[in-house]
């Protein structure tokens, strides 16, 4: 028999009963995750599908309409035990109202480029190989979302050839829809003027870095040709939605932070780029390799269609 020494015990019981009740008699439950599985997904947010990384967005709980949302960052904690989960719930219940995420901050004058721009440059190709000593995957210490620039690349229907993304290739058996992720300059010059400026180039991850256009520039199905009139033909899926890997970041994992002040920072991070469509960037499939078998360069130009 278990014997409860300290009032704090009796809260976290009386907790996770209360749940439990909350839990069992709503009837339109939509977006809830079990609490028996928080566990399972620690280190490991990448298999929350995208549409559900949507609805949770690192939230505070909130209940609408009777419809229940955990928040992500929920799944964070490394204990794994009963009580290390319960304790969860007792932050997750009574934590503080987060508050709003940081403006989107207008960038510099010298910027003249608006949504309605169809021509740009390439400035930035980047990937990054698979790594065999597990470095690639998104639990390893020392993953990044980082990418390396090389002056030109190749591309396939599969993305840039030789980059690897774990999530796309294990969790999304190597979609074509995400074959390339496409940044605009203007999202850099946006974190740069805000309270990210610690933010480097490469730092998203993206395979592509275009100059000219506005993060809002692009759409779901609007295509863009690379190079001459018979180059390279990408059309637009999706917009990218921050994810926890972004936590990896040096300027957000500081060891000088306490978990806490890291979680927070992280958390922040996310919510202000997923404030808008294309400030996370765009995924891309590859329509046409075009007559050049899909080489690129830095300084390529880049037209809407």
């Amino acid at each position: 028999m278990v014997s409860f020494t300290t009032t704090n015990d009796m809260i976290i019981i009386m907790i996770h009963l209360s749940l439990f009740l909350l839990i069992t008699t709503t009837h339109t439950i939509h977006t809830i995750y079990p609490v028996a599985v928080v566990s399972a997904f620690q280190h490991n947010t990448n298999i929350i599908p995208k549409r559900r990384q949507q609805q949770l967005q690192y939230r505070h709980p909130f209940v609408l309409k009777k419809k229940i949302v955990i928040p992500q960052h929920f799944h964070h904690r490394s204990s794994s035990s009963l009580f290390g989960i319960l304790d969860d719930l007792r932050d997750f219940l009574f934590s503080k109202p987060k508050a709003p995420p940081q403006p989107i901050p207008s960038t510099p004058s010298s910027k003249t480029t608006t949504s309605t721009t169809t021509k740009g440059t390439i400035t930035r190709i980047a990937s990054k190989p698979y790594q065999p000593d597990g470095s690639s995957k998104p639990s390893s210490r020392t993953y990044t979302t980082r990418k390396e620039s090389y002056p030109k690349a190749q591309l396939s229907k599969h993305g840039i050839v030789g980059d690897y993304n774990h999530y796309r290739t294990i969790a999304l058996d190597n979609t074509l829809d995400r074959a390339v992720s496409i940044l605009t300059e203007d999202v850099l010059d946006i974190c740069k003027n805000s309270v990210y400026g610690e933010i480097q180039d490469g730092d998203l991850g993206e395979n592509l870095c275009l100059d000219g256009f506005r993060y809002n520039s692009f759409q779901i199905s609007s295509r863009c040709c690379i190079g001459h009139q018979d180059g390279i033909i990408l059309e637009i899926t999706e917009p990218i939605v921050a994810c926890a890997n972004l936590c990896k970041l040096q300027f957000i994992n500081r060891e000088s932070s306490s978990p806490k002040e890291r979680i927070q920072k992280c958390t922040e991070f996310i919510d202000f780029l997923n404030q808008k469509d294309g400030l996370r960037g765009w995924y891309a499939k590859v329509v046409d390799l075009g007559k050049d078998d899909g080489f690129i360069c830095v300084g390529d130009e880049v037209k809407l269609m």
